[in-house]
């Protein structure tokens, strides 16, 4: 399987300045990322899926610093089969 590659480019929030940058759990998985917010540290949380896991699709959830570095990576596996996130909603 080919290794898909999440780009994220950000230009919104830094006043023309952008960045590139690109995330993937492992290179036989496939990733994809769903939806991105901004947080108050400056940073971004970003959620969507992943093959990592084996056995179908799993919720896959990023934290980036305001440079786009991964703060932390966190793979949610309830046991299904189909399981990626497609939302971030602050209550």
């Amino acid at each position: 399987m080919k290794k898909l590659l999440l780009l994220l480019i950000i230009p919104f929030l830094s006043f023309g300045q952008e960045w590139i940058k690109s995330y993937s759990v492992n290179i036989n998985s496939l990733d994809f990322i769903n939806d991105v917010i901004p947080t108050s540290d400056g940073g971004y949380l970003c959620v969507g899926g992943t093959t990592a896991s084996g056995g179908g699709v799993n919720a896959w959830v990023i934290k980036t610093t305001e440079q786009g570095d991964i703060e932390f990576s966190n793979i949610i596996d309830p046991g299904n089969a189909y399981n990626d996130a497609f939302l971030i909603h602050f209550v």
